[in-house]
């Protein structure tokens, strides 16, 4: 169906997208984020990138850890 979302709900979710891609240290982690972000399953991914099954499984664990040392960082920083 269409999408019936207000446009500014579409864009802060890009911005959102975009914020947390700035916090992956390496284009090839922001790369399979990104294309996980836009509903890709991770044999999708592998084949997209012509990489293996195991290398997207590892890259998105890393993507996982960025993103939750960054939010235990802001956390704690909220809690100063």
């Amino acid at each position: 169906g269409a999408d019936h979302r207000r446009p500014e709900v579409g864009l802060e979710e890009k911005e959102q997208e975009a914020a947390l891609l700035a916090l992956l240290p390496q284009d090839a982690l922001r790369e399979v984020a990104r294309l996980r972000m836009d509903g890709l399953e991770q044999a999708e991914i592998s084949e997209r990138l012509d990489c293996g099954l195991r290398t997207v499984e590892r890259r998105l664990a890393l993507v996982r850890r960025c993103w939750e040392e960054a939010f235990a960082q802001d956390t704690a920083a909220d809690e100063d």
